[in-house]
């Protein structure tokens, strides 16, 4: 049993053309958000964030070749933005202290912000710049019908059930 992320949206898609061997168990679609620090100008509003105004500031990101690089490269081409240097940084978590600290602002998945978001301001992209990745439970389909595989999947599908929407309190 693996959790996997799919920043493609075609994992599953794949797993099933692949013939059969793994089963793939959709969790939940997380959404990626503007990640700013609490006393950045941009927080002083409530809703989305124009990117093309952030484009001067300095942006973190994972290194190129990373696919939640890949995807923040995406989705900033599509809002027009270009900036000047991606500052990039292993891990989402050290990118989540970087920007509490206010070292720069960041794109990053719901998720990898949720534990920080008293320490950031999270605001939700543009309309129409809804990139996510999906979260998946992946397993051999010869162990699905083992009781413990069967309890450990009942358990991650009923806590994705259970997660709060995106903006709740």
């Amino acid at each position: 049993m693996a959790i996997v992320d799919d920043w493609t949206s075609r994992l599953a898609e794949e797993i099933e053309l692949g013939g059969s061997i793994l089963t793939c168990y959709h969790l939940i679609r997380d959404q990626l958000v503007l990640v700013l620090p609490r006393a950045h100008p941009a927080t002083r509003r409530d809703g989305p964030v124009g990117l093309r105004a952030l484009q001067h500031e300095p942006w973190l990101a994972a290194p190129a070749g990373e696919p939640s690089r890949q995807a923040v490269d995406r989705l900033l081409a599509a809002a027009g933005v270009a900036p000047p240097v991606l500052s990039e940084f292993e891990g989402m978590s050290t990118i989540v202290s970087l920007v509490a600290r206010g070292i720069g602002i960041a794109i990053l998945p719901r998720l990898a912000v949720a534990a920080a978001e008293r320490r950031v301001v999270v605001r939700e992209l543009p309309p129409g710049l809804d990139l996510a990745r999906d979260i998946h439970a992946v397993a051999r389909t010869a162990s699905v019908r083992r009781p413990s595989v069967a309890v450990i999947v009942t358990a991650l599908r009923a806590a994705a059930r259970a997660m709060p929407a995106p903006g709740a309190p």
